[in-house]
This record gives C-alpha cells, structure tokens and sequence, in this order.
C-alpha cells in the first residue's frame, strides 16, 4: 500500500490536509470571536450581528448561488423590463424570470 503513496499522490494529499487544517482554524476564530463580541460586549449592532452570524448555516448554497446569480446577471428580473436584444438566456412569460422553464 505504501508504494502506491507516491509524490504525485501525496502532495495533492498533504494540500488537501493543510487547507482542511486551514479553513477549520479560522473558522473556529472568526466563530469563538463573533461569540463574544455578541454576548459580552455591548458594542453597538451586536443583535445584527447575533442574527446575521449564523446566516450562512440557515441558507443552503446554492439559494446563495442562485441570488449571486441573479444578482449579477446581465438580464434584469423584473417581469415589465424588456429583455436586450441579444440575450443569451430565454425569457420565460409565465414567470419573468430569465431562464427558467
């Protein structure tokens, strides 16, 4: 088993680890320091930030895909807007909506 550990599978390995390492170390920082400013401070904003902190938890990925989407797409949603000319995405009549079905 150890011989089929070869540089060109270990490194994309160890990356892998460091960056795992990585991102849950500064998680737990920005979490253990957006705790305390929340309870133990009475900074002003601490309830926003009590309610908006968590937020990424309560909202699946891909809603906050699809908002960035939609966002920063070049077709606006409004069902009263034309669409330009040369839009790479249909727009639906039942819904306004670019793209959908």
């Amino acid at each position: 088993m150890l011989e089929t550990l070869t540089d060109d599978a270990l490194t994309p390995l160890l990356w892998s680890l460091g960056l795992g390492a990585a991102v849950a170390l500064s998680a737990a920082a920005i979490g253990i320091g957006l705790a305390w400013c929340t309870t133990r401070t009475d900074l002003p904003g601490r309830r926003a930030a009590a309610v908006l902190g968590p937020l990424p938890l309560v909202v699946p990925s891909y809603v906050g895909a699809a908002a960035l989407v939609a966002g920063f797409a070049p077709v606006a949603w409004s069902p009263t807007s034309s669409p330009p000319s040369a839009s790479p995405r249909p727009r639906s009549a039942a819904s306004g909506v670019p793209g959908s079905c």
